[in-house]
């Protein structure tokens, strides 16, 4: 059998509050169903706007079996006086999958359709001392905004949750669709000495990338539309940026 997925990043709804993108903007159709899943690769906008986020994604869930939301930086940024942790924002999250009963939210975490394995991880980029200073307001449990080392143990939590479902779905006889928002790979940037700029968008995982049972890989961030097949694997990126494609998806056996 056959399922199609839509997929898109980086929309930043916030810059339209208080409207957001229509399905027609989005996908191209005023169809009742559009797809049997759709993946938003982060970036949507910031879970602290519980109740404007939790409007989007209601109305973008009756077009869709599944709505599967893959959480950015952007989500975790905090723009009010009040200061809430990554923890607590979390926490306030869940809020969202409670009432939108199609909605599942995917950090270091899957969900199997059928012999298909979904993965979702923003899977935070490595930060080595050469990658410049950047301000992104995320905090930790103590209000502090999280360091250069927290950052990179964060990276460091996805890739190992990303290795182990890796290898777990080998076992399970699991062919793998990967969603992430940060890119895997490189490969968008034509210099090949890398900008340090680029270590805060992108990661070195072009080794995962090349598994045998890793059939696509979505990611965003990088504002940057791509595809391009790698040793089998699909890679792709549909930014709301200049290159969006409306309604750009994947038909998927299972």
């Amino acid at each position: 059998m056959t399922f199609t997925i839509k997929f898109c990043s980086d929309l930043h709804i916030n810059k339209y509050y208080p409207h957001y993108p229509s399905v027609k903007d989005l996908f191209d159709t005023n169809d009742k169903f559009i797809a049997d899943v759709c993946i938003l690769v982060g970036d949507i906008t910031y879970y602290e706007v519980t109740k404007f986020y939790k409007k989007f994604l209601k109305y973008l869930s009756n077009y869709f079996t599944l709505l599967i939301l893959i959480p950015g930086n952007h989500e975790y940024y905090n723009n009010t006086q009040t200061k809430k942790s990554m923890k607590e924002l979390d926490t306030l999250s869940k809020d969202l999958t409670q009432e939108i009963k199609n909605l599942e939210i995917l950090n270091n975490k899957y969900i199997d359709i059928g012999d298909l394995r979904i993965f979702g991880s923003i899977l935070w980029s490595f930060l080595p001392h050469t990658a410049p200073k950047k301000y992104f307001p995320i905090y930790n449990d103590n209000y502090d905004m999280l360091s250069r080392d927290e950052f990179n143990m964060l990276n460091y939590s996805s890739i190992v949750s990303l290795q182990n479902c890796i290898e777990q779905s080998k076992k399970d006889g699991k062919e793998l669709i990967v969603a992430t928002h940060y890119s895997p790979t490189f490969d968008m940037y034509s210099n090949k000495n890398v900008d340090p700029i680029n270590y805060w968008y992108c990661n070195k995982l072009d080794d995962l990338i090349k598994e045998e049972n890793m059939k696509v890989w979505i990611f965003g961030h990088t504002h940057t539309p791509y595809k391009k097949t790698i040793n089998g694997t699909i890679l792709m990126s549909n930014p709301y940026v200049n290159g969006y494609v409306k309604g750009l998806g994947i038909n998927v056996e299972y």
